[in-house]
């Protein structure tokens, strides 16, 4: 079996070469691309491990393999494609003795084999994504390749991923290197095996992880003018021994996954750890110098998703408690299976006010069942934010149909004229709790008795600290949710996006939760609306240590 698998090595040093007198000699972590088939890969790494190179020769053993096979290379952008055609497929095609005899025809966007297969390139990016879908869109492929797809939106997957639908190949090459948690490459890892190179040590036979949360940062050993592939970089994170990376294997956290997870960071690619001049500079990245941040060491160099602002829900928090089953219930079922499991049950509503990125109404109705927990079940976002009118009818129309004990609104802005045509249309006041934003308020929240001018009685909150109180519960398990994380129109992502950040001038520093730049958050808002409602009636949580 071993020598069967060297075969295939040698026969890939012989039929490619990355540089004139430089064979294609896969490294260690990419071997298994080559000596397994797998429909799906997806490869998150740090920079210069050979990523790009090894997926392009993948692409062309399949091209070569399957006549008439269309595969399809995206990229975010368009000069991203001509670099990666240019200076990596291009090369690999000259230098190689088997193309001296099959000999395709090269254009800046597509390739020709004789045996009447193409590889072509294509590109689409956050800024114009819905035009550069619709290019995509319809093409007929065999194979797609996304490479540095964290830069690609994940709300374009499904369309561009259709292209494949007819196919009787169907096949998937995913890399990338990370960003933040809250990012296309990482929402696609974790639906993968998440597999990490595990390297043992012949002195103490301990496994070494190599994973951030593992033994990553442990194996990242001293500096050495003997470091050579003999003699690595790399050492036990146990007994500190010198440990051979060429010498480890895949180690999959979920192996039941059918979807190939592979995460290779710089430290476990030759070129990085048997190189003394490579190494140091990678010290140096890790010591934060040569104007490397932490986020970029992590990034880059570890290839782990890290967040420069304090991200409050992580993804791991998030499917910790998504456990309720899917998100687009019927009303049917709601109310024979998950309204008679609740003590209290209020109906959560964030107002949209439309824009160009979103910002929808969105309904969330929370309910707290016998073991003090409260469960969202069930979701929905509005497209009409501009049409209260229409927008009361369906809130009216959920209240009839799954009579929640309340209904908790952003009583500010439009939510004060849709709230009187809920009266109007005969909800009963009592049961319509009004919510409106104020700052830097002592306390969570307050009733106000009503004021001169207004002498409706309202709930004034402080947004961060009720935010808080969501988090915190979500984080102890108290809060419960559907799981819709794989939907391009996740609304359980919305609290990905929250992040909390300090500003103010001298010695006034002012703390606020808010989403990042290009993300929204109106579901959490919504769900915290239905939990403040939740908790005015029963107790706040307390968070015990």
């Amino acid at each position: 079996m071993v020598a069967n698998k060297d075969v295939k090595v040698q026969i890939l040093e012989t039929l490619f070469h990355i540089k004139r007198g430089v064979p294609f000699a896969p490294y260690d972590p990419f071997k298994v691309l080559f000596r397994e088939h797998h429909d799906y890969i997806l490869i998150k790494s740090g920079r210069q491990v050979s990523k790009t190179t090894s997926g392009l020769v993948l692409d062309l053993i399949r091209v070569l393999m399957h006549p008439s096979f269309y595969l399809l290379i995206i990229l975010p952008l368009e000069r991203q494609t001509l670099r990666v055609n240019n200076e990596f497929l291009k090369p690999i095609i000259s230098l190689s003795p088997l193309f001296n005899i099959i000999i395709p025809e090269h254009s800046s966007t597509r390739i020709h084999f004789p045996n009447s297969s193409v590889i072509e390139f294509s590109y689409t990016s956050t800024s114009k994504s819905t035009e550069d879908v619709t290019r995509i869109r319809g093409t007929p492929a065999d194979m797609l390749h996304f490479d540095e797809v964290q830069d690609i939106p994940y709300k374009v997957l499904p369309v561009i991923k259709e292209c494949l639908s007819a196919s009787r190949y169907q096949y998937e090459l995913i890399t990338g290197t990370p960003k933040t948690t809250n990012n296309t490459l990482q929402y696609l890892w974790e639906q993968t095996t998440c597999s990490e190179w595990c390297i043992p040590c012949e002195a103490c036979g301990y496994k070494n992880i190599c994973s951030a949360d593992a033994d990553l940062l442990q194996i990242i050993g001293p500096y050495r003018d003997d470091i050579s592939n003999q003699n690595p970089a790399t050492i036990c994170a146990k007994c500190g021994s010198v440990i051979f990376p060429q010498k480890g294997y895949w180690l999959p956290r979920f192996s039941d996954r059918p979807r190939l997870g592979l995460h290779i960071p710089q430290v476990i690619i030759p070129v990085h750890y048997a190189n003394p001049a490579n190494w140091k500079k990678l010290l140096n990245k890790k010591d934060l110098k040569d104007g490397y941040t932490l986020s970029l060491f992590y990034q880059e160099v570890l290839g782990e998703a890290y967040d420069v602002a304090a991200r409050l829900i992580t993804l791991s928090d998030i499917l910790a408690v998504s456990d309720l089953g899917d998100r687009d219930k019927s009303f049917d079922e709601l109310k024979r299976i998950w309204m008679p499991r609740y003590r209290f049950t209020a109906l959560g509503i964030d107002w949209g006010g439309g824009g160009e990125s979103g910002n929808y109404t969105t309904i969330a109705l929370a309910g707290l069942n016998a073991d003090g927990v409260i469960e969202v079940p069930w979701a929905y976002e509005s497209p009409t934010p501009h049409d209260h009118i229409g927008e009361a009818k369906l809130i009216l129309k959920i209240f009839s149909e799954l009579q929640p004990n309340v209904i908790a609104h952003d009583f500010s802005g439009a939510g004060a004229l849709r709230e009187t045509i809920l009266i109007q249309s005969g909800i009963p006041l009592h049961r319509i709790y009004p919510f409106r934003y104020v700052g830097n308020q002592s306390i969570a929240v307050r009733l106000i008795e009503g004021l001169p001018n207004h002498p409706r009685p309202f709930f004034q909150i402080e947004p961060n600290k009720s935010m808080l109180y969501v988090v915190g519960s979500i984080k102890r398990r108290m809060i419960r949710f559907f799981n819709d994380l794989e939907s391009t129109s996740s609304l359980l992502k919305h609290f990905l996006s929250l992040i909390d950040e300090a500003s103010g001038k001298g010695l006034i520093d002012h703390y606020r939760i808010g989403p990042e730049p290009g993300t929204r958050d109106e579901f959490a808002q919504a769900t915290m609306l239905a939990c403040l409602a939740i908790w005015q009636n029963f107790s706040f949580p307390n968070f015990q240590i």
